[in-house]
């Protein structure tokens, strides 16, 4: 596996440029309890990993962009302690951290807020996540009167402008760099391999816990730190619940399987969702409606060229299904008055494209100063139509009650066009009705 380094400067650098002198305060991801005394698995906060590739808990890192090199960066972190170290495992600490990362200086966590208001110093203005744990909140508020009374008299103004520091996330990490592309390209082959498993292995009988055993098992053995998301694994009607999460129903001949799941390869995420039949054969309303789908994608995905907009793929989406529900008998009427009225929501309630990178939903903004986002290369989204029948409507023809179908895929924009990512995961129809 040949991927390209990443260089923390540059990365720190990058941010500098963009931040007028001021200041970046990043917390590392709090610790969270399942229950009683389990803990949930940890995962380092996205923007605290892109900016340091540092996996501890109980760590903290400041930017400053009014600071000359040597002074700029300072990563916060827990001292060395045999004693937790035998339980919690080993820590870096401060000579560690100095030594290894790609920081200016290291300090122990323990005086981080004490020294946070001096850090700041003159600095334009700060960047902090507001609302990422209350007790750093509240810290960082302490920090900010502290500041006040000391820098405060300097100014015209006793208060430092507070920025939200995921707005910057979003303008560093919105084009992904080489280095980026390389990880998601192997999260990609990851999330294909499992795909490759599942359709071999799955039939009438199995049950969907059975399903998810395998996707994490495949995601472990090729390689992935964990699943993206919570793997959504809908078997039948269960599809028609977006964010369907039992993952523990049956399997049933005649009936459709959508599994929405992703690798995630050091920290960078894929996102794919495929609907097949459990057994062997589509029936002929659910291959209709998987034909309208699919028709759907392809025609967004042709959408995701430079200079586009996010909207504007969605808008090819909706165009092409619903055309096809009208095929269908699903909706009545005129197009243009079924989308102008948004009457299509009955069948595809959601949008069709979000960010992907480090988080599955990534930062970037989707709008800027009243206009759509336009795409340019290195951008990396999902494209994800699909339609759902609910099992209770008795307005819908009865033969589609209890169909749900997505087909879902990461896309890259590229000065060539768009790039799908995980383009070798099946999704024709011979392909699914021949998997064994």
């Amino acid at each position: 596996m040949n991927l390209r380094p990443i260089d923390y400067r540059a990365r720190h650098k990058r941010a500098a440029d963009l931040m007028d002198q001021g200041a970046l305060v990043v917390m590392s991801q709090p610790t969270a309890y399942r229950n009683s005394t389990v803990e949930h698995s940890w995962r380092q906060e996205s923007f605290f990993q892109w900016l340091t590739g540092f996996e501890e808990p109980g760590s903290c890192f400041v930017l400053l962009a009014n600071r000359p090199e040597g002074e700029r960066t300072h990563l916060f972190v827990r001292e060395k302690s045999p004693e937790r170290e035998l339980w919690d495992g080993r820590r870096l600490g401060v000579d560690g951290a100095a030594k290894t990362l790609m920081i200016d200086k290291a300090h122990s966590v323990e005086s981080f807020w004490r020294m946070l208001p001096e850090l700041m110093g003159d600095a334009s203005r700060v960047w902090f996540n507001l609302g990422l744990n209350e007790e750093y909140d509240r810290n960082f508020i302490k920090a900010l009167s502290q500041h006040k009374a000391v820098y405060g008299k300097k100014h015209l103004s006793c208060k430092i402008p507070i920025h939200d520091s995921l707005y910057l996330a979003g303008q560093l990490r919105m084009c992904k760099s080489p280095e980026e592309l390389d990880r998601m390209r192997t999260a990609a082959g990851i999330t294909r391999k499992t795909f490759e498993q599942v359709y071999k292995a799955v039939r009438p009988g199995m049950s969907e816990k059975d399903v998810y055993g395998i996707i994490q098992g495949e995601f472990l053995k090729n390689d992935a730190d964990m699943e993206s998301y919570g793997t959504i694994i809908a078997g039948g009607a269960n599809a028609c619940v977006l964010h369907y999460r039992d993952n523990n129903q049956p399997l049933r001949d005649g009936e459709l399987l959508l599994i929405d799941a992703g690798a995630q390869f050091q920290y960078y995420a894929s996102d794919v969702t495929r609907t097949f039949p459990v057994g062997k054969k589509f029936s002929p309303e659910q291959l209709a409606m998987y034909e309208v789908v699919l028709r759907s994608q392809k025609a967004a995905i042709a959408k995701a060229t430079v200079g586009s907009t996010l909207p504007a793929i969605h808008e090819e989406a909706i165009s092409v299904l619903t055309d096809g529900m009208l095929d269908l008998k699903l909706l009545k009427g005129s197009k243009d008055e079924i989308i102008e009225k948004a009457a299509f929501r009955r069948f595809y309630p959601h949008g069709t494209s979000h960010w992907i990178g480090m988080d599955v939903h990534d930062v970037g903004v989707y709008n800027e100063g009243g206009h759509p986002v336009f795409l340019d290369a290195g951008m990396f989204f999902s494209v994800e139509p699909g339609l759902y029948v609910q099992p209770d409507d008795e307005t819908a023809p009865k033969a589609f009650r209890g169909i749900g179908i997505r087909i879902e895929d990461d896309v890259l924009v590229t000065e060539d066009g768009p790039e799908v990512l995980t383009s070798g995961i099946a999704k024709e129809v011979k392909d699914l009705e021949n998997r064994w």
